[in-house]
This record gives C-alpha cells, structure tokens and sequence, in this order.
C-alpha cells in the first residue's frame, strides 16, 4: 500500500467525525429536536439538591425517573454551583455533560480499534464499529437531546475495553475491580441496568473460572451482586415498589401481547438500522463460503471474553426491550448504547468467517468513497421530527428550546406556585422543571402513581371520571394542531368533547401567540381566575370543535 493510500484511510475518520459535529450542532439549533423527558430528571435532580429527597412532588415518593446515577450526577452539579439554574442554562448544561459521555464513548471504541499484533480481525471490527456509530444520526441525536443514553453506551463500551484487557491478563486485580465497579454503574444507570449487568458478570465469572481463577471470579460476582442488590433493596424501601413508577405507566395497563409485538418490532427497525441488509447478507455470505469454519469460529468466539461479554449485553437489552414494548421517540435510544456492539458481533463474525489475513481498513479509493457514502447516507429522515406549530418558537442559547413550554411554565409558577392544589399536564418536564413551585398531576403517570395504575396502555390512561375525581385546579392542553406521536394527545379528545368536564372547566386566555402554539389552560369554574393572575375567555372553539366532532 502506497503512503498516498494510506493517507486517504484518514478521509473515513474525518467523514464520521465530521458528521457526528455536524449533526450534533443541527440537532441543538432548532427546537423541533427538544425532548422534554430529560427535564423530569432535572426536577428530580433539583429537589434532591435542594430538599435532599427524590421527588417530582416534595412529600410524594414516587419513583418516576429510570437513571438515578444520572440524577445523581445533574444534583451534584447543581450542589457546585451553589444553585438550581433556570431551565435554559440547566438544558444546556445537561446537553454539556451527555454530549461529553457521548465523546468519551467515542474515545474508549477508538481505543479499543487500535491495532494489537495478532487481532486484526478484532481491532477491524471494532474499528468499522466505530465508524458506523459516529456517522448514525441517532449517536448524534441522543449525544445533543439531554438524557442518560450517551452515558449507557459509555459504561457498555468501558465494560468491553476492561474486559479485553482482562482478556490478555487475567492475573491483573484491578481489571476485576474496574469492570465490578462499571458493571455497579450499570446497574444504577437504568433500572433494568441490573439484568444487564448481571449478564455480562455471569459471562465474565465463567471466563474467570475456566482460567482457573475462581478467587478473581468470586470476588467480582460479589463486587457486583452486592452492591447491586443492597440498591434495589433501598429502592424498595424508600418508593414501596419493585417495579418503578414509569415501567408500570410504560408497559402495564393494556395488552401484554401487542406490547411485545411493538417490543419486538422495535428492535426489528433497530436491527435493519444498525446493521442493515447489506450486513446481514454479507454474514450470511460470509456463514456460506465459510461454513467449515463455523463450527472452529464459535468455539474461539466462546473462548474470547470480549465477544462473550458483548454477546450476553446486546442479547439481555434486546430482550428487555421487547418485554417492555420498545419506545415511541425516534433514534432507537432504548437499543442505541448497544449499537456498537452489534456491530463489533456483525463485523467480527463476518471477518473471522471468511478467514481474512490481509489489512482489513480500506483505504485510497475505497476510503474515499466509503467516506462519501457516510455523508450521503448519514443524514436523518425528517419525518421523524415533525413540527410542533406553525410558529417559529425557538428560545435558549446552546441547546434550543420551545418557547411554548416556557411561557406556560413561567406562567403556571407566577400563578399557581406555593399552592396545594394540582395543575394536571401531560408534557412532565420542561414546564414542570420551569414551575417548580407547583405540584403537578402527571397525565402520562411517570411521574404520578395514581395515573400510571389507571387502565390503558401507554399514554392512554386519562378518564373524565377519574379526572373529575382528582379534580385538579387547571388543566393544561399541549400540541393541539399536531400530528402523533407528538400530538394531539388522549387526554385531549378524551376531556375536551365531554359534557361534564366542560361543565366543571373553563378555558381561560392565554393570547393569540400561545393558541398558535397549541396551547390551551382551563381552569376550575369554582376557582377565581383574577386569584391566579388568568382571566376567562369569552369563547372556547376547541371545545366546541371537539362536541362537534364526536357527534
């Protein structure tokens, strides 16, 4: 290979890095890209800091986030700083600290591409890995939205470079304190973080105890399973519950079939994704003209850690993510932070088979046209972020946010903060985050016990009767002109076009520009609107709009 060819294998790193820059500065220049969950850890993360309890509601012990290491890590950057931002400079310091994780991610499957004397075909896949991440518009999107994902895919990545240094001493104590210690993140990351982790120790055991280290092996199980244990047993005490409040809210209350389906189906488009079809008939090729081989393959595959450890990781989050009926944001952030090593599995698997011994990195020309091909084909489907209105509502300084769910915070803290009674909405986390003085009732249950056991499946869980029962002072109405996922909401056909509620609320004014937003606030007719800074509006044409439409 020529020095002008090997120059050109650089034109591949630079097209992945650039995209990865490129997309990530797109994704935080717009609001469209806001994701409003990340806010509902912030609240929590704020009320920690500030209270010293993990609450959404001071008092109510409700566990309505699934990343407490993540909540952990926002308090204590708010304990530094002496103070709990607003929610413009909190959005983009959280987007700071996951676009970091994202970057060290990136960092460590680097690390782990370069080249060792004798694994070729291990540093190519990682290497080939770790360009498809980079270049996926879905890294860049989670490493820009502000929740924990970057982070998962941080400690997975980590847990497979230990684990390779393990691999080539398994004498070394601290790579067994390492990856106990990385697996213990893990576990408190995400809540099904523990079946994860207890996979990739159980891997890691059986390796340790075919390598006649059963001490090393012992010591890391119970580094593990300890601490992971006396966790869970904590959460157990403090909210009262096995399961968490936003499991029950996501995945109970309607059909355990079809949630498995939409679980599996989810994974399916995570898989064509991620590997493609280009992938999955080369390995299927590569099994082909290689299938005396496949038999030798597995058994050295069952030998190394890494491809064990990897294996056990992808198998356990596919699984989990099926049970729990997959996800409705766009990205596949569920099964992102294991994209890479599903394709690390893919390229190993296809390498090892057709038994190359060559330089497996292309370069020169094919370098050059790999690099384009990453351009060209790295880009994200707009439809899948659709916008919220037809106004122009972008706000903030790095991280761009809508200013509808500002005014509507600032609003509902002027005049409901310090109150007991509750303001119902169903977008959790930017407004309630802005309100913080304001007790909300949660009408996706994330965030409120109550909701997430009502009947119904996701995000389909609000009924007049009970609504009326609970009797919140306000309720409020977001995207109402936009098309689903991201609108108009259950709860919204379900209260507007109903004779009682429209007898027990009224809509009060908000202005012309939060109407053309999508926003609406009703009130309680027995409460005083001059009381909370509101007034009545003269006319409801949402209301009424919604009685004709049923009729």
């Amino acid at each position: 290979m020529t020095k002008y060819a090997r120059s050109l294998a650089w034109v591949v790193v630079c097209a992945a890095l650039a995209l990865f820059v490129f997309e990530s500065a797109r994704f935080c220049s717009k609001s469209v890209y806001f994701v409003d969950d990340p806010f509902i850890s912030m609240r929590y993360a704020a009320n920690l800091a500030e209270h010293g309890e993990l609450s959404f509601n001071p008092g109510e012990r409700v566990e309505g986030y699934s990343n407490l290491l993540h909540v952990v890590l926002q308090a204590l950057t708010f304990v530094v700083q002496g103070r709990v931002p607003g929610a413009v400079d909190a959005g983009d310091e959280g987007t700071c600290v996951v676009f970091g994780a994202a970057a060290l991610e990136l960092l460590v499957l680097a690390r782990l591409a370069l080249r060792a004397g004798g694994h070729e075909v291990e540093s190519a896949s990682w290497y080939y890995a770790w360009i498809l991440t980079a270049a996926s518009w879905p890294f860049a999107f989670w490493a820009t939205a502000g929740l924990e994902t970057p982070i998962e895919g941080l400690l997975y990545a980590a847990v497979l470079l230990w684990t390779t240094r393990l691999a080539r001493d398994v004498r070394a104590r601290s790579h067994v304190v390492c990856l106990a210690g990385l697996l213990v993140g893990v576990t408190l990351l995400r809540f099904e973080g523990v079946v994860v982790a207890l996979a990739a120790t159980a891997a890691l055991v059986v390796h340790l105890g075919r390598a006649g280290r059963a001490r090393r092996a012992v010591a890391l199980a119970a580094g593990v399973v300890l601490p992971s244990a006396a966790y869970h047993v904590w959460r157990i005490a403090y909210f009262g519950h096995l399961m968490p409040n936003t499991f029950v809210a996501k995945a109970t209350g309607g059909s355990t079939l079809l949630r498995v389906v939409a679980g599996a189906s989810y994974a399916g488009q995570w898989l064509a994704f991620a590997c493609g079809l280009v992938g999955l008939v080369a390995l299927a090729v590569a099994a082909h003209v290689g299938r005396d081989r496949i038999r030798t393959g597995l058994a050295r595959g069952l030998d190394d850690p890494t491809v064990v450890v990897a294996s056990a990781i992808v198998a356990t989050k596919i699984l989990l993510v099926v049970w729990g009926g997959g996800d409705w944001m766009p990205g596949w952030r569920m099964l992102l932070p294991v994209t890479p090593l599903a394709l690390y599995l893919v390229f190993r698997a296809t390498f090892s088979l057709l038994a190359l011994r060559v330089d497996l990195r292309v370069a020169g020309l094919p370098a050059v046209l790999l690099g384009l091909g990453l351009v060209v084909c790295g880009r994200p489907n707009q439809a899948d972020f659709p916008e919220r209105s037809a106004v122009a509502e972008d706000t903030g300084h790095l991280k761009k946010l809508p200013r509808g769910y500002l005014v509507m915070g600032d609003l509902l803290e002027r005049g409901f903060g310090g109150g007991a009674g509750e303001v119902a909405v169903g977008e959790a986390g930017l407004i309630p985050f802005e309100a913080r003085h304001v007790r909300f009732m949660d009408f996706f249950g994330l965030v409120d016990e109550d909701m997430a056991r009502q009947p119904g499946g996701m995000h389909h869980k609000v009924h007049v009767a009970h609504v009326l029962e609970r009797a919140p002072l306000a309720v409020v109405f977001a995207h109402l002109d936009v098309k689903p996922p991201y609108g108009p909401y259950q709860y919204e056909s379900e209260l507007l076009p109903s004779p009682a509620f429209r007898a027990r609320y009224r809509r009060v004014e908000l202005g012309d520009e939060m109407a053309l937003l999508g926003w609406a606030l009703y009130l309680r007719r027995d409460v005083a609107p001059e009381q909370h800074g509101l007034a009545w509006s003269p006319e409801d044409p949402l209301a009424e709009r919604a009685a004709k439409a049923t009729r």
